[in-house]
């Protein structure tokens, strides 16, 4: 029997059933095992040899699985819900989800009128050019700052490259003196008639070159004035030539007036040559002869003449050997050989064309001989007035030589002397500074950099201030969006298109549905028997053949009381398939396994003798009924472990006061669930 039961404990862990679903098989075996072992004891002991009276029965100890479990009822709840809001006040441009839509995350599902959209762009705007500014002016100070720094360091310390730049201005300065000692020299001298030859030399010059410059533009100006003429003298002949050509086909005036495309023409008389080169044109008088319309520019006569009198025919490339009215088809006219001549085909309105684009390409000659003519003058007007300006100069140099006195050129020189020589003092000076710099210029370049510093912070300070500023337009901007933060349903919504609301309105509320926990009120008895952690099973009312797996969360340090009851509330973290859509509120029971043990030895606790310390049990040995000491362990209302003492071999009697054997139950503790108000054993 014991290798039996261990087998089919075995095959039962090789299969996945759930929970409750094992503790169901595990009690069927119980029960057939128990009635195997009367069946057994009976057949060896026989109906009227038996030791045992009508109030025992006989049992053998079985594998089983001892679980200890709390059950809860309550509810099972979303436990990620959010309550959107808009981050400003405004009004409710739409709101696009109903209660109940399933969405995904991103989803838009509301969004504030564009009115106060374009406001909040606005605003977005706003502090991103005062970072750009606030970026700028912090670069400037940290600029300013640096260089009072690197002042300061030179200052203190000697800037070697410094003090060799003051050393060769030294240097310089000590040479323009000599030069200036020579000039004085050299000028009282014989220095006055020197400068009185360069300057007329100068002055000679100057003239000569200002006279060539007027004479070159004078050529150049004739020179052009002579090329622009046959220019012009091209426009007023090929103008003559289209007007003539004008007149030749419609008989019209040489005008101006008609002194524009033939398109142009056309559109201004409203007609087309097809229609002019037509029968249709010809006005008659009541003998038949054609006749002036004096009511068109045209001249009907003309017409009359090419289409009647024209010893060549007039119409279109189908239909004319010699003249075509247009040549859309053909663009270049094909030549007709007669004998050692050549002769090509006429097109009215390629034969227009060509004068008209003559007398357009003439004119657009012109204009750019025109500007070469003003490029060419505008090059030697101003190399003349350069040359003017010089010679001016050179004169008015060499009139002051002349005017002005032997002392005024001496008081010169001995100024630029005496300039040189104050010029080096300077130098002198301020070498002596960079080499001993006093405690008064430090302390100030000191006191600047502190100043300088300050400014810096207070612009970086400015700086982060513009930056929170932009970050928070930025969030309000897109908060005035309302989009899904993840994958959920919507569960409520309070506003509706064109409403009003303030920054503090819920407006939707979502929840995730992949997200759901138990909550649950636990009597104050099974509470010690609780922690964070322990696995559950729950059971919906709504759908009762499914099992959901759950740890246990947490358990309230506050009590709930009500009606003299004291609860405490526990919460469940549920694990939710992704094939099972629940509803936020449904009812159900947790079951919290507190301790399990599988596929111990397992007797009933009624079976037990002795005392707590010297447990012992009651088994048949050679007929006789003897007490044999067993170990224990854990164990419930109903059955206890047992560890040594006894094998499943051994038929254990066990007192049923008042019980009949039939009635007793054989399944282990497992397998009949907990109330709310049952206790823990032997925890």
């Amino acid at each position: 029997m014991r290798l039996q039961l261990s087998g089919i404990f075995n095959l039962l862990r090789k299969f996945k059933f759930t929970t409750v679903g094992k503790l169901s098989l595990v009690s069927t075996f119980f029960i057939l095992g128990t009635l195997t072992s009367v069946y057994v004891f009976k057949n060896y002991v026989g109906s009227e040899n038996t030791i045992v009276n009508e109030s025992q029965q006989i049992i053998s100890m079985q594998k089983g699985d001892l679980i200890s479990e709390v059950s809860i009822t309550g509810q099972l709840k979303f436990s990620e819900v959010d309550s959107l809001k808009f981050l400003s006040s405004g009004k409710i441009s739409s709101v696009f989800v109903d209660e109940n839509d399933i969405v995904t995350k991103g989803t838009k599902l509301a969004q504030l009128e564009e009115i106060k959209m374009s406001e909040l762009r606005k605003n977005v705007a706003k502090a991103k050019s005062d970072i750009a500014a606030a970026k700028y002016s912090l670069k400037v100070s940290e600029s300013q700052l640096k260089e009072v720094i690197e002042e300061l360091d030179t200052t203190s310390e000697g800037d070697s490259n410094l003090i060799a730049l003051k050393e060769k201005a030294i240097s310089d300065a000590k040479i323009n003196i000599s030069k200036a000692e020579f000039n004085l020299a050299f000028y009282l001298d014989s220095g006055k008639q020197v400068d009185l030859d360069n300057a007329k030399s100068n002055h000679e010059v100057a003239l000569y070159t200002k006279n060539n410059a007027s004479k070159s533009l004078d050529i150049t100006t004739s020179q052009w004035e002579t090329n622009i003429k046959p220019h012009e003298e091209k426009i007023i002949e090929t103008k003559d030539d289209y007007l003539n050509e004008l007149n030749k086909w419609f008989g019209i005036e040489k005008n101006d007036k008609y002194l524009v495309s033939l398109n142009d023409l056309l559109k201004k008389w409203n007609t087309d040559l097809h229609k002019i080169f037509n029968e249709s044109t010809i006005l008659r008088d009541k003998y038949l002869l054609p006749l002036d319309n004096k009511s068109t520019d045209l001249n009907e006569l003309t017409i009359y003449g090419w289409l009647h009198l024209s010893p060549e025919t007039i119409g279109k490339e189908s239909s004319s050997s010699q003249i075509w009215i247009d040549c859309k088809n053909t663009p270049n006219l094909p030549i007709q050989t007669i004998g050692t001549s050549s002769i090509a085909k006429t097109c009215i309105e390629k034969s227009l064309e060509d004068y008209w684009d003559r007398y357009i390409q003439s004119i657009k000659t012109l204009n750019e001989k025109n500007l070469e003519k003003q490029k060419a003058i505008d090059t030697a007007q101003s190399t003349y007035s350069s040359k003017l300006s010089l010679y001016r100069t050179a004169k008015q140099i060499y009139e002051e030589i002349l005017s002005r006195s032997q002392t005024d050129k001496e008081k010169q020189l001995r100024d630029q002397l005496l300039v040189h020589k104050e010029s080096l003092n300077n130098l002198k000076d301020d070498l002596d500074n960079l080499e001993n710099p006093t405690q008064l210029d430090i302390d100030i370049l000191t006191l600047n950099v502190t100043k300088f510093q300050e400014s810096v912070n207070l612009k970086k300070a400015e700086l982060s201030n513009s930056e929170a500023l932009l970050e928070n337009a930025e969030k309000i901007l897109n908060g005035a969006i309302l989009v899904a933060p993840y994958d959920g349903i919507i569960t409520e919504i309070f506003k509706t298109d064109g409403d009003n609301i303030t920054a503090v309105q819920s407006i939707i509320t979502i929840a995730n549905p992949q997200t759901v926990e138990f909550i649950g009120d636990v009597d104050e008895v099974d509470i010690l028997y609780l922690s964070s952690g322990l696995e559950a099973v729950i059971i919906t009312d709504a759908l009762r053949d499914i099992k959901l797996a759950g740890k246990l969360n947490s358990v309230a340090s506050a009590s709930n009381s009500s009606g003299g009851v004291t609860t405490f509330t526990a919460k469940i973290d549920v694990s939710i398939p992704s094939s099972i859509n629940l509803k936020d509120g449904l009812s159900a029971t947790a079951r919290v396994i507190t301790k399990a043990k599988y596929n111990i030895n397992l007797i009933p606790i009624q079976s037990l003798y002795g005392t707590f310390d010297n447990p012992t049990v009651k088994v048949i040995n050679n007929g006789q009924i003897t007490e044999k000491n067993v170990e224990i362990g854990n164990s419930d209302s109903n059955w206890v472990e047992v560890i040594s003492g006894i094998n499943s071999e051994d038929m254990i009697v066990m007192e049923v006061p008042d019980i009949p054997t039939t009635d007793i139950r054989g399944g282990p503790p497992s397998a009949e669930q907990r109330n709310n108000n049952s206790r823990q054993d032997n925890k």
